[in-house]
């Protein structure tokens, strides 16, 4: 399924994506954790569209301060980076972004910093291009008041659901996300089928398992079919219901299908996640 692997996969490089809205802080807590626990080197890009210079200076003293402090509590490596984007072609021109993100392992972002960086008349394609523009694995973050109901800043992937449709998003995906799911206490392949794959969904839920576990990551297999019905809906109570506080999933690869079956549980996963959603493309 894969090609030849190291058999113990390290995430070295992490980027958290933050600008002058909102949700940065919890991107950066969230960040800083994650960083700790696997063992890696942080980097906080501050991307900020040309707004207010005055704004835009507060703010990001402001989390770059925090930033400072925390890495240093954690007794992390890490360092703060700003990055001005300009107008382009289509949005704001993102080579820099491209750039400094390329060569992480995976990005954190919230999909408000996501919808400041990405022009387009259909807020649901952002994720799919952010994953496709940086090139890596990104973890979209919950609404706030989600995230601090789940606890999931204490407790990132400690249990984690892989939403498994057999598709080459999804098995990018849990590549991926190897090193995370390595130190997960918990690891769920859910089988979701829409009737679209039948019982191909099912039997690459088991060989997805079985590859899992030859990686020494032992995981539960969950079947569920749901005929036309809402995938992304079960992805998250399933996920819920598991206690799950990390969701690995493959990002729509063809961003004009969103409307119809894994496009559209993408979207609903992202509109109405309560938990970080790490995607890959």
């Amino acid at each position: 399924m894969f090609p030849d692997e190291d058999q113990s996969p390290t995430y070295r490089s992490i980027v958290a994506l933050v600008g002058p809205d909102t949700r940065s802080p919890a991107t950066l807590r969230l960040a800083v954790k994650a960083a700790h626990r696997l063992g890696s080197s942080l980097t906080a890009l501050f991307v900020s569209p040309k707004l207010p210079a005055r704004t835009v200076r507060e703010v990001g003293e402001a989390l770059k301060s925090r930033f400072l402090d925390d890495i240093e509590n954690a007794s992390i490596s890490g360092h703060w980076h700003e990055l001005e984007v300009v107008p382009g072609d289509d949005g704001l021109d993102l080579e820099e972004m491209r750039a400094a993100t390329r060569m992480a392992d995976f990005v954190f972002v919230s999909p408000e910093t996501a919808q400041s960086l990405l022009s387009t008349n259909r807020a649901a394609e952002i994720p799919y291009h952010l994953a496709r523009e940086c090139g890596r694995p990104v973890v979209f973050l919950p609404p706030s008041d989600a995230d601090e109901n789940s606890g999931a800043a204490g407790n990132f992937a400690a249990r984690v659901t892989i939403a498994w449709d057999g598709g080459r998003e999804a098995t990018r995906a849990v590549r991926d996300a190897l090193p995370l799911l390595s130190l997960a206490n918990d690891v769920i392949v859910l089988s979701v089928d829409s009737d679209r794959n039948g019982e191909a969904t099912i039997s690459g839920g088991r060989d997805i398992a079985k590859y899992l576990t030859a990686h020494g990551i032992p995981v539960r297999l969950h079947q569920t079919y749901v005929a036309h019905g809402d995938v992304g809906g079960t992805i998250l109570s399933r996920a819920s219901e598991a206690g799950s506080n990390l969701v690995v999933m493959g990002a729509c690869a063809h961003p004009h299908t969103l409307d119809l079956s894994l496009g559209g549980a993408t979207r609903h996963v992202l509109d109405n996640m309560t938990v970080p959603v790490l995607m890959s493309c």
